[in-house]
């Protein structure tokens, strides 16, 4: 059986001479020796500084910490000043806690978020709902809601009937001499105002 591609092959590296596939070419490998510098920096903790440009003379630049304060220590290098190495020093030390801190807060905040969306879920699951906008409910989603409105006010109901007992055992035990009027809780209204007839 005969192969129908060539498979991997090295490409002969030589200049490119169709501007459009020029063009693309330089912006897919600036991106990819940008990435590298940043890895660079990162895992070795290299004081990088990338200067690029583009085949129609536009300047790139990457540095990190920054590109001034790579060339300022190169540039101090040459003139023996130990005290500014020391300073770039601090500044780098400084920079890569700065940046692991700004790491953990951005984990921290995804995990609230997704958090959040997992209590959202789990309240509309239940039944609740959150905004009180219901010009776009269906009927289901309505049944739903009174229904829960109905559980509420029973319980408030019922709370409400223990609370007056509670207070009148204890007018009861405060004043035995004296008989003391109970008042009994307002009746549970049978119909919500908006409920279908």
């Amino acid at each position: 059986m005969k192969k129908l591609t060539q498979g991997r092959k090295k490409i002969p590296v030589e200049c490119i001479e169709d501007a459009n596939r020029l063009q693309v070419c330089f912006s897919k490998r600036r991106k990819g020796l940008v990435k590298k510098a940043f890895e660079l920096s990162v895992l070795c903790g290299a004081q990088v500084a990338l200067i690029v440009f583009s085949p129609a003379g536009k300047p790139y630049t990457y540095g990190h910490t920054s590109v001034d304060a790579v060339l300022d220590r190169f540039l101090l290098s040459y003139s023996g000043d130990v005290e500014a190495e020391a300073v770039a020093a601090s500044q780098q030390t400084d920079l890569s806690e700065l940046l692991r801190q700004e790491e953990e807060l951005i984990k921290a905040r995804d995990a609230e978020a997704r958090r959040g969306k997992e209590l959202q879920a789990e309240v509309r699951a239940a039944g609740v709902w959150i905004d009180g906008d219901m010009r776009h409910w269906e009927l289901p989603e309505l049944e739903a809601a009174l229904n829960a409105l109905e559980r509420v006010q029973a319980e408030a109901a019922m709370r409400a009937h223990e609370i007056f007992a509670q207070d009148a055992m204890m007018q009861q035990t405060s004043a035995p001499a004296r008989r003391t009027r109970v008042t009994r809780p307002p009746a549970v209204m049978k119909r919500w105002p908006w409920t279908p007839r």
